[in-house]
């Protein structure tokens, strides 16, 4: 899935910002493509480091749904 030129630029800060501080916050607006954003982030993260582990909370399960469909679309090769 392409991202579009905003949130390349969110994902790049974003991991950036992980590089410095090993820790970050991003805050964005409804509808700019979160789930698809940290489906990107933690792939890229887990790809550079095996070891890595992630834990994704939602207050709601359709929302979890989402986020591991949308997770397994663009990470088919990850768990």
């Amino acid at each position: 899935m392409l991202l579009r030129p905003r949130q390349s630029e969110f994902l790049d800060k974003t991991l950036d910002a992980l590089s410095q501080n090993d820790n970050t916050l991003g805050i964005a607006p409804t509808g700019a493509g979160k789930t698809i954003l940290f489906s990107h982030l933690l792939g890229q993260l887990l790809a550079r480091n095996a070891a890595t582990k992630a834990l994704v909370v939602a207050h709601r399960d359709e929302i979890t749904e989402q986020n591991a469909e949308k997770f397994q679309t663009i990470n088919p090769d990850i768990s």
